[in-house]
C-alpha cells in the first residue's frame, strides 16, 4: 500500500499603494491609500494510493476545491499637531479597510474595518532631567475575519453501513452489501465574519532614564465560529445473518436472495433500524470577553557591570462562552427499543457536552531579564526568569438551570457555584426533537407520567459527579530560568549557546480545587542547544 500526497499550492498577491506627506499651518499630515488583491488555492491531486487502496478510502483532489480571493482597499490618515510651541504634540490616526471575499458558490457582503489611534505627548522626549517623557495613548478598532475554505468547502462525509456479510469458507463464496450515505457538509448559507472589537489605553513615562509602559486593553469577540449540527431521520434495513452453507446468497433487484431447503431463491428477511444522519452546520455562537494590563519597565543600564534590567509581564483574564441553541445527538441504543438508535435530539443552551456553560481563565506573569554586554570580547549574556504568579481557570455556571435531586428524584435548584458539591449535578436541554421534527420543551421530563418517555429523555440530561466542577482551579506561583550566551565571530557570524530551564525546576504542584488529588509537574524539562548565525 503506497500512499502519496500531491500538493501544488498557488498564491498570488498584488498591491498598489501610495503615500502623500504635507504640512499645513505646522501640522504634518501623512496620507496612505491603496488596493490589494490576494488569491490562493491548490492544484494538487491530494492524497492517493498507487496499487491497492485502503478499504473505504475516498479520493478528494485539492484541485476540486475552488480558489479563495479577496479584494481590499485601504486608506489611512495621520496628523501630528504641535501644541504650546512644540513642547507637546498630539498624534491622531484614522484608517479604514474594505474587503470583499470572492469564492465560487458564496456571495459575501464586503466588510469594513475602521480603526483610530491617538497619542498625546505631554512633553517631547529629552535625554536629561528627572521627567524625560510623559505620554498618553489610546486606540480603538474593529477587525472582521471571514471564514476559511475549510468551513466553506469541507470534505464530504461517508457513512458506510454493512447491511449484509456472508462468507463460505468451504466453497469460497462471499457476498457483502454495504450502503453508503454521503453527507455533503457544504453550507447552504453564509457564516457571518468573526467580529473583534478592540480598545486600549496606555501611559508611557521616562523618569531619570527608567522607561515604563503600561497598557490596559479590552477585547470582545462576537459571532465566533462554533460547531453545530442538523439531523435527518433515516431507516436502515439490516439483513438477517445467514449460516446455511447451501444458501448461495445473491444480490438482485435491490435485495438479497437466498436458497431455501428446496433450493428455491427467497427474499431474505431484514430488520429495520432507525437512526439519524447528522450534517455539520457551524454557526456564529462563539464569544470571548478578554481584558488585561500589560507592563514593560526598562531600568536602563548599570554602567559598572554594563547590565540592563527589564521587567515585563501582564495580567490577562478571559471568558469564553456561546449563546443560542445547539443540537446534539447522544449515540446509543434506544432504552425501550434496542433495534433503534436513541429517539430524540437534544436542543441545548450554549453547551451540549457538559453541565458547565463556557469557561474562563486568568493569568499573572512577570519576566525579569538581565542582559550583560561585554564589548571587549563581543559577547552578550542574557538571563531571563519567568514568574507565573497566578494561573487560574474555571467552568462557567448556568444560573437557574443547574440542579441536584432529592431522595424522591425531584429537582432541587440552587447556587452550586464556587462550592465543593458532593451530589450529582444536572443541566437539562431546553427542548428535544423527535424523528418527525416536532420540538417539545424538556420540562416534559419532570412532568410526564409516561415512564418510557422519561427513560428516553434521561439520556439527554447532562450531569457531573465531580465535586470540584465549579471550583476555581489553579496553582501556587512557580518559576523558570533561561540563559543564553552569544559570541560574535568577526563581522559575519555569531555563535549562541542556550539552556532553557537550566536549573531544571519542575515542581510537583497540587490543583487548589483538588487538594487531595495527585499533583502535576510544572515547567518543561531542561533543554539546551546551540545556534550559528551567518551574515553575508
Amino acid at each position: 500500500m503506497d500512499e502519496w500526497v500531491n500538493e501544488v499550492p498557488v498564491y498570488l498577491n498584488a498591491k498598489i499603494s501610495g503615500n502623500l506627506n504635507k504640512s499645513i499651518a505646522g501640522t504634518l499630515f501623512k496620507t496612505m491609500a491603496g488596493v490589494e488583491f490576494n488569491t490562493k488555492g491548490n492544484k494538487g491531486d491530494g492524497t492517493y494510493y498507487k496499487g491497492e487502496m485502503p478499504q473505504y478510502f475516498r479520493e478528494r483532489k485539492y484541485s476540486d476545491i475552488p480558489f479563495v480571493s479577496d479584494l481590499s482597499a485601504f486608506v489611512e490618515e495621520k496628523a501630528t499637531i504641535p501644541i504650546n510651541g512644540n513642547k507637546s504634540t498630539l498624534e491622531l490616526m484614522a484608517g479604514l479597510r474594505f474587503t470583499k471575499m470572492i469564492v465560487d458558490g458564496y456571495d459575501y457582503d464586503p466588510t469594513f474595518d475602521p480603526r483610530f489611534n491617538a497619542k498625546f505627548n505631554i512633553m517631547t522626549p529629552r535625554r536629561t532631567g528627572l521627567f524625560r517623557e510623559i505620554a498618553l495613548r489610546g486606540g480603538w478598532g474593529i477587525m472582521q475575519k471571514l471564514p476559511t475554505i475549510s468551513f466553506l468547502y469541507p470534505a464530504p462525509e461517508y457513512v458506510d453501513n454493512a447491511l449484509f456479510q456472508y462468507r463460505n469458507s468451504v466453497t469460497g463464496e462471499s457476498l457483502a452489501l454495504i450502503q453508503t450515505s454521503v453527507i455533503d457538509n457544504r453550507l447552504g448559507y453564509n457564516l457571518k465574519p468573526i467580529r473583534t472589537n478592540n480598545f486600549e489605553v496606555g501611559f508611557d513615562v521616562n523618569v531619570a532614564g527608567i522607561e515604563a509602559r503600561f497598557t490596559y486593553f479590552n477585547e470582545k469577540v462576537r459571532d465566533g465560529f462554533s460547531d453545530n449540527k442538523s439531523y435527518i431521520p433515516q431507516t436502515i434495513n439490516y439483513y438477517n445473518p445467514v449460516t446455511d452453507p447451501n444458501a448461495a446468497p445473491k444480490y438482485e433487484n435491490g435485495t438479497i436472495w437466498v436458497k431455501d431447503q428446496d433450493g428455491v431463491y427467497q427474499e431474505l428477511a431484514y430488520t429495520p433500524y432507525n437512526q439519524y444522519k447528522g450534517y455539520s452546520r457551524p454557526d456564529n455562537r462563539g464569544s470571548v470577553d478578554k481584558w488585561g494590563i500589560e507592563y514593560d519597565i526598562d531600568f536602563g543600564t548599570i554602567k559598572p557591570i554594563n547590565t540592563s534590567i527589564i521587567v515585563s509581564g501582564a495580567y490577562i483574564t478571559s471568558n469564553d462562552f456561546s449563546t443560542g441553541e445547539v443540537y446534539s445527538y447522544k449515540r446509543g441504543n434506544d432504552p425501550i427499543d434496542p433495534q433503534s438508535d436513541n429517539m430524540y435530539i437534544g436542543i441545548y443552551k450554549d453547551n451540549q457536552n457538559t453541565v458547565s456553560a463556557g469557561s474562563g481563565r486568568e493569568r499573572l506573569t512577570t519576566n525579569l531579564s538581565f542582559v550583560t554586554r561585554i564589548p571587549s570580547i563581543r559577547m552578550i549574556v542574557s538571563l531571563t526568569t519567568q514568574c507565573i504568579w497566578m494561573s487560574n481557570s474555571w467552568n462557567g455556571y448556568d444560573y437557574g438551570n443547574v440542579y441536584s435531586e432529592d431522595s424522591n428524584g425531584n429537582a432541587v435548584y440552587g447556587d452550586y457555584n464556587n462550592k465543593s458539591n458532593l451530589m450529582t449535578l444536572y443541566r437539562d436541554p431546553i427542548a428535544y426533537m423527535d424523528r418527525e421534527g416536532v420540538v417539545r420543551p424538556f420540562s416534559d421530563f419532570h412532568t410526564t407520567s409516561d415512564n418510557d418517555l422519561k427513560r428516553r429523555l434521561e439520556v439527554l440530561r447532562l450531569r457531573t459527579d465531580n465535586s470540584f466542577n465549579f471550583l476555581e482551579s489553579g496553582f501556587k506561583p512557580y518559576f523558570m530560568a533561561n540563559i543564553r550566551v552569544t559570541k560574535e565571530l568577526g563581522d559575519i557570524a555569531s555563535l549562541s549557546f542556550y539552556a532553557n530551564n537550566f536549573t531544571n525546576s519542575r515542581p510537583l504542584m497540587v490543583d487548589k480545587s483538588r487538594p487531595n488529588a495527585a499533583g502535576g509537574i510544572k515547567n518543561t524539562p531542561i533543554y539546551f542547544g546551540a545556534e550559528l548565525k551567518l551574515t553575508f
